[in-house]
Parts: C-alpha cells; structure tokens; sequence
C-alpha cells in the first residue's frame, strides 16, 4: 500500500501535532535500522559526534551511553523535531553532553573537521543535490573518522512503488556508493537487510587520514 503524501511529506519535514506523531510511529518503525548503525559505527572512544537527522532525539541519549564523555550534535531541519529532542534530552543539554542545531541546507554550522562520526538515517532521500550534502558531512569530519549512512535501497521495487515520488527520491545501494566515493569517502563496509525484513542498507565510510 503506498503511504499518503501527507504522511510522507512529515517523514521529510515534521511539523506540529502530526509531525510528532508520524515521528512517534517512524521510531518505533526504524529502532533496528538506528540500532544497527551506531553498532556499526563503533562510537564507544569518539569524542564529538554527530546525528544528522536526528529527529526526535531519542538516539542521542542512546549514544551518550555508549559514549558517555563525548560532545554529541542532533542536527535537523525541523524545528518540531529540535523542540522534541531538546525536551527529552534536557537533562544532558543542561550538563553539556548533548546539543541540538538546526540545518536548513548542505551548510553546516561547524569548523572542518569537527566530527570524528557522524550517523545519517533515512536521510538520502530528502537530500538534493545529495553531493551538496555528501561534500558537507566530507568537509565537517576529521581524517581517520567513521561516518554509516542508512537508507533504504532504491532497488527494492516495492518500495518505489510505496513510498510518494513527490517527496522520496529513491536511489539505489550502488547509485548512493557511487556518489560517497566521488565525494571523497572510502567504504569500509556495506550491510544490506533483505525480506523478510525490510530492504535496508548500512554504509560504513571513512574519510582517509
């Protein structure tokens, strides 16, 4: 069954009652796919991370667990969402683990870089141009660091079908691999999900020391 635009259109930029709502849904939907990332981007020793996308903020507090001395940056479009991530994060907002920005294109607020990883969700598809973005988070993480990409691959024919045209632009596993690479990454891994689970897909980069 395809999902209504205007659900879609909330999934890209979140506002008010729905906006929270749909964001409810999505993380309860998307837990696994979080969960698989910040194993894959082994951030128990990094020092500043960032979540691009970071939504409702409820990963922020999960990576403050594992790395409980990092400086950890929520970044996301949707003022909804920040009021959201800041409220269920406050207490480490107060301490200064956590901080959460908002981004309205490719620039971003921070020096070159900044990050040692960065984790990017089911953000892809909302990206354009994506390279613009891709040369951001290039620019924003220091050499050596890690940076896994998820998304769900375009190549899975049932999810064109599913998900509106209007706002997802759907790429496929090799597309995206092609666009990091000419960015500057090196891709240290891929992980694909396949049915009966959804279709998903990990990319672990590296930018090079």
């Amino acid at each position: 069954m395809a999902k209504p635009l205007f659900i879609a259109e909330h999934a890209c930029y979140a506002r008010g009652i729905i906006g929270r709502v749909v964001s409810k849904i999505m993380a309860y939907d998307t837990a696994q796919e979080n969960r698989r990332a910040i194993q894959l981007l082994e951030v128990k020793t990094a020092q500043r991370i960032m979540d691009f996308g970071c939504g409702h903020g409820r990963w922020l507090a999960a990576l403050h667990r594992i790395a409980p001395t990092a400086e950890i940056t929520g970044v996301d479009y949707s003022a909804t969402m920040l009021r959201e991530a800041s409220a269920r994060n406050k207490r480490l907002i107060r301490s200064g683990h956590v901080q959460v920005r908002q981004s309205n294109g490719p620039s971003l607020p921070f020096d070159n870089g900044h990050f040692d990883k960065i984790l990017s969700m089911h953000t892809v598809y909302f990206l354009h141009p994506l390279e613009d973005y891709l040369a951001e988070f290039f620019r924003v993480i220091a050499p050596g660091g890690d940076f896994v990409l998820g998304f769900r691959p375009g190549e899975d024919t049932s999810l064109l079908q599913s998900l509106p045209h209007e706002v997802y632009r759907m790429r496929s596993s090799e597309e995206i691999r092609e666009q990091v690479v000419a960015a500057g990454f090196t891709v240290k891994e891929t992980v694909h999900a396949a049915p009966p689970s959804k279709s998903m897909t990990w990319l672990k980069l590296t930018k090079p020391a």
